[in-house]
This record gives C-alpha cells, sequence and structure tokens, in this order.
C-alpha cells in the first residue's frame, strides 16, 4: 500500500507512535521514516494556542496552505507531525517565514534539497 493510499489518521498515528522528536522555533516536530514518495505534513493546533476552534483551525488552514505552497511534504520526503507552539500564532508572516526555513534547513530540508 502506498503512503498516500493511507488514512491521515493512520499515518499520524504511526509517525506519533515511531517518529523521532525534534524542537525547533516553531514547536515539535515528529518526523516519520523516510520514505520515496513526497511525505505529508499535518499540523496540531492545542488550545492552549487559541482558545477558540475557529481561530485554530484558521491557523492550521494557513500553515497547510503554506506548506502546500512551499512543498514542504516533498522537502522533508518524509510524513511529519508538527505541534505549534503558542508564540507563533503572533509571529508576523515575514518572521514566520524566516523561522520556518531555519527549522526546515536544521531538519536537512533546506530550498536546495529538493
Amino acid at each position: 500500500m502506498a503512503a498516500n493510499d493511507r488514512s491521515s489518521r493512520v499515518v499520524v498515528r504511526e509517525v506519533l507512535a515511531n517518529g523521532r522528536r525534534i524542537s525547533t522555533a516553531l514547536g515539535r516536530f515528529v518526523l516519520g521514516r523516510p520514505e520515496r514518495q513526497p511525505g505529508r505534513v499535518f499540523f496540531v493546533v492545542a488550545k492552549s494556542v487559541a482558545k477558540r476552534s475557529t481561530a485554530r483551525n484558521r491557523i492550521r488552514r494557513q500553515l497547510r496552505e503554506w506548506a502546500r505552497r512551499e512543498g514542504v511534504g516533498a522537502r522533508l520526503g518524509r510524513d511529519a507531525v508538527l505541534f505549534v507552539a503558542p508564540d507563533t500564532v503572533s509571529l508576523s508572516r515575514r518572521v514566520f517565514r524566516g523561522r520556518m526555513a531555519s527549522a526546515l534547513a536544521g531538519l536537512g530540508a533546506s530550498r536546495g534539497a529538493r
């Protein structure tokens, strides 16, 4: 079964059970095993980040769109779960992009690694 055929719930459970945890400026990444196919990135925005579900969903949508535009899953080459840190929400776009670029570089997924 290909990685993209598995449901997202199954993928997240596997990554959380067997993944490698890495703390970054944006929060905690949990990286799954490397695969040949492009990976997927899942975002967890806890209630401590934003009390209202509408705000959490908006943050999640913005992060997903950013990850899609930047090709984060393909650059990582594995499935990943990011637990978003509370201070990430208040960052400007420029600061957020800088922190994410440094976090991805620390994970070995810099822009040139495509």
